[in-house]
């Protein structure tokens, strides 16, 4: 029977919905605890047909078999053991990627992938918005959950005094998890990229022809942030003192880049959501991911991520997850490369700094003290809804909320703007003649840094691009090409946003108010007589 229940089991990442896993491994053991008692037992009952007459006999068989309350009591401990191990939570000894509760079998684990390595693709057509998913919180990985004793103990000082952030700190914890070669974590880190080229592996040079265009910021933050896990690693006593002589003392360049990297695109507050991740330079489509949702959802009475598609997903292709649309610049700075064909050539929806979302929150909170707009007003929004339309309240408070005039000269408000404009409806009646003078000044204000960007560009001395050209290896011929790509991207982008407001709808018409001055034209004869009568 325990091997008919064995062939019966669903295939791997097609369980129940239930959001649990049924181990048959544990449920072979658990057929082991069987008492041998209740083997003999249903032995003598097959092969005995008739009750002997012997007194005897009779004594000697009672004595040999188990009372039934006995047998029946090992049955319900048998049952009650394997339904706890069917509804409790699986051990950490099982893979990452066997522990992502799939709703339908939606996906499925396949061996090898485009780069050879460890992925999960998609067993059936997905429809766009289907929660496919759910990866318990209990799986996320921060600086508690690291299974270094001693870093967790540095890193909770560390935080508590305020000497790194929480996002530092999850992104050392995912270093110790990645050099550990017994990690919980290991079949999901290895289904990674193997690494994050970044903008450290510019010269000085490379990074000058780079100077004035999108890029740059990026580079800023990129080495910033590197700058910052390479020096608590030389400051952790867990990294300087690290006994695998495979790691010198403290961080690399290569591992802090490799962690940033990451951290950048999977990580989901301050933790990291462990989920499907492909190669993007072989699955170049942004739309074709999985993104979890903001705030971790109950699911089979346990807490945790959804994972949903945003769009529709065929049958085998690859999943990862995704973090945000990215411009060729931001590409450039994450990835080390540019897309060739990237049809998001200045948009973005990178996660905002924490001291925007910070002073976004204080914004929000002083909109609804000083207009009608309650707090539902500005989180409670239908964008995905596409049979209603986006109210009109929602619309008025989202815009002055996205749009504090007093910062929009930043770019990622800009960036931010953007992207609100990209999803709010294009419906006339909806078109209200400040929200579009706001939307046109944006797309003027972003052509005329198309036009800077596209100068400082081309300002650069030819000689320095001719030296450059003239290298032979990865690093200078990557620069090129990156130069060449930004190039003919500032050179597109101040007619892509003038077609941004080409586009524009019209405002509707407002109908003409009943003019005072017809309904009383007695005051209007009286206001001639002086500057008395008209004040």
């Amino acid at each position: 029977e325990g091997e008919k229940a064995l062939s019966q089991h669903p295939p791997r990442g097609q369980h129940q919905p239930c959001g649990c896993r049924f181990d048959e491994k544990i449920f072979s053991d658990l057929i082991s605890f069987l008492p041998d008692i209740c083997v003999r037992r249903t032995n003598l009952s097959m092969t005995t047909t008739a009750a002997p007459r012997n007194v005897k006999a009779k004594k000697r068989r009672k004595e040999r078999e188990t009372p039934w309350y006995k047998v029946l009591a090992g049955a319900v401990i048998l049952v009650a053991l394997a339904v706890g191990v069917y509804f409790m939570p699986s051990d950490k000894h099982l893979a990452v990627r066997e522990l992502i509760r799939t709703y339908g079998g939606y996906m499925y684990t396949t061996d090898t992938t485009l780069d050879g390595k460890p992925s999960v693709a998609a067993s059936r057509f997905v429809p766009a918005n289907t929660a496919i998913a759910f990866v318990p919180v209990e799986l996320a990985l921060n600086y508690n959950h690291t299974d270094a004793a001693a870093l967790r103990l540095e890193l909770h000082q560390a935080v508590q005094f305020k000497q790194i952030d929480l996002w530092n700190a999850a992104v050392l914890s995912l270093i110790a998890e990645r050099r550990n070669t017994s990690s919980f974590y290991k079949a999901w880190l290895n289904s990674l990229p193997k690494e994050f080229p970044f903008s450290y592996l510019f010269t000085k040079e490379q990074k000058k022809v780079l100077k004035g265009t999108p890029a740059e910021p990026f580079f800023s933050m990129h080495d910033r942030y590197i700058d910052q896990i390479t020096t608590a690693g030389r400051t952790l006593d867990f990294f300087v003192n690290y006994p695998d002589p495979e790691y010198d003392s403290g961080i690399s360049l290569d591992e802090a880049a490799w962690a940033v990297g990451a951290g950048i695109h999977m990580m989901w507050g301050d933790s990291f959501v462990p989920g499907p991740l492909d190669q993007m330079r072989f699955h170049w489509d942004p739309d074709k991911c999985v993104e979890p949702m903001m705030k971790p959802q109950a699911f089979g009475g346990t807490l945790g991520y959804v994972l949903v598609s945003p769009r529709d997903i065929n049958k085998g292709e690859h999943l990862f997850q995704f973090k945000g649309r990215l411009s060729s610049g931001e590409s450039l700075a994450l990835l080390g490369y540019v897309l060739r064909d990237n049809p998001l050539v200045m948009t973005s929806r990178l996660d905002l700094p924490q001291d925007t979302v910070t002073d976004k929150k204080t914004w929000a909170q002083i909109l609804t003290q000083v207009s009608e707009c309650k707090p539902d007003d500005l989180l409670k929004i239908p964008f995905h809804d596409a049979e209603q339309l986006v109210p009109e309240k929602n619309l008025k408070c989202i815009t002055l909320l996205m749009l504090n005039h007093t910062q929009l000269s930043a770019d990622h408000q800009a960036r931010d703007a953007i992207t609100f404009f990209d999803v709010w409806p294009r419906v006339a009646d909806l078109a209200h003649p400040d929200w579009l003078t706001t939307e046109r000044e944006l797309y003027e204000s972003m052509q005329e840094k198309c036009r800077y960007g596209l100068a400082a560009v081309l300002d650069v001395n030819p000689d320095v691009v001719q030296t450059l050209e003239k290298q032979t290896d990865s690093i200078s011929q990557d620069a090129v090409f990156v130069r060449r790509q930004l190039l003919s991207v500032l050179e597109r982008c101040q007619g892509f946003f003038q077609t941004r407001i080409d586009m524009l709808p019209k405002p509707r018409a407002v109908p003409p108010s009943p003019s005072p001055v017809a309904e009383a034209p007695s005051v209007v004869e009286e206001s001639r007589e002086g500057p008395a009568a008209v004040s």
